[in-house]
């Protein structure tokens, strides 16, 4: 299947037939550069551009994704609307970029109060997005990649709920990784998954984040890292230095916050200062309709 910058394929089946199951179509503003490390595959860079990932020696590469309102918030933090999915406003783009950013890598990362609002999900790319599945599939196997695609759940407390489907799926792997706090109730948690969750203890109060990171690369051969949050585990991976690339889809709408419902913006719980800001660089911006997808890369902590 071959596709144009448009988002649409190409031949006798363009009006059925799209990359991934893609509907929405996308217009590349911005092409990202060319950069040392492994390309997207064709046809999927032939929607988004080059996204080349590097090698990062000890660690894995880690990106995030979120999806923000234009005042910046993730979440409308609601009880039975903890989700960001209403942002996306019903088009398929969002969750159709979140099935490929899952379908490159070797794990996804999360903190553990996003398990804690969504135990029935399934951290893999066809969860998400279930049309794109074949294709997602094909490109995992272009590149080399596992079929399992381990979760890595972040967790202070080690108090993860038991009845999350994740930690129960016959094909999956969980890794919980906390700290010395946290290990005997993450051990708990593990010991009634079946077999199919490990914990990795890093830290003594607090999860040691660079420490965790280097042991997966080390233990589970994992060189492609997607954090999909909450905000608290982004900030804390931004304090640490360890985001490599932001996925950000700007949605137009605006949500707002008020002292009885506070809607956590993309970075919580940590306070940088004016002369240390985590800085990133553009990358790549993409349109689809009113929204914009935006690729950035982190590096430099001051101002040049």
């Amino acid at each position: 299947m071959s596709g144009s910058p448009s988002g649409h394929a190409e031949g006798a089946d363009a009006g059925a037939a799209f990359i991934g199951g893609l509907r929405d179509t996308l217009e590349v503003l911005v092409p990202a550069p060319r950069e040392e490390g492994d390309p997207l595959p064709e046809p999927w860079s032939s929607l988004i551009g080059p996204w080349d990932i590097p090698a990062r020696g000890d660690r894995p590469y880690v990106y995030v994704n979120f999806i923000v309102s234009r005042d910046g918030r993730v979440t409308l933090n609601e009880p039975d609307n903890y989700s960001p999915a209403p942002f996306a406003l019903g088009h398929d783009h969002d969750p159709w970029l979140m099935g490929l950013l899952r379908a490159r890598a070797d794990a996804v990362m999360i903190g553990d109060g996003t398990v804690k609002v969504d135990r029935e999900h399934l951290w893999r790319p066809e969860f998400i997005f279930p049309r794109g599945a074949d294709d997602y599939r094909r490109l995992r196997a272009k590149e080399g990649r596992a079929e399992r695609i381990p979760l890595v759940i972040a967790t202070q407390q080690g108090d993860i709920p038991a009845d999350a489907v994740q930690l129960h799926d016959p094909d999956g792997l969980t890794i919980l990784a906390t700290c010395a706090a946290g290990a005997a109730a993450a051990r708990s948690v593990a010991a009634g998954s079946g077999e199919r969750c490990e914990v990795v203890v890093a830290g003594a109060e607090i999860v040691d984040l660079p420490a965790v990171l280097r042991r997966l690369r080390r233990e589970f051969g994992i060189e492609r890292l997607l954090c999909e949050g909450g905000p608290r585990l982004y900030a804390a991976l931004l304090a640490d230095g360890l985001v490599d690339d932001e996925f950000l889809t700007l949605a137009p709408i605006v949500v707002g916050s008020d002292a009885v419902v506070g809607r956590p913006t993309l970075a919580e719980g940590r306070r940088f200062a004016a002369d240390d800001l985590p800085r990133s660089r553009l990358r790549a911006v993409i349109r689809s309709g009113d929204f914009l997808l935006i690729r950035s890369r982190y590096g430099a902590r001051t101002p040049d």
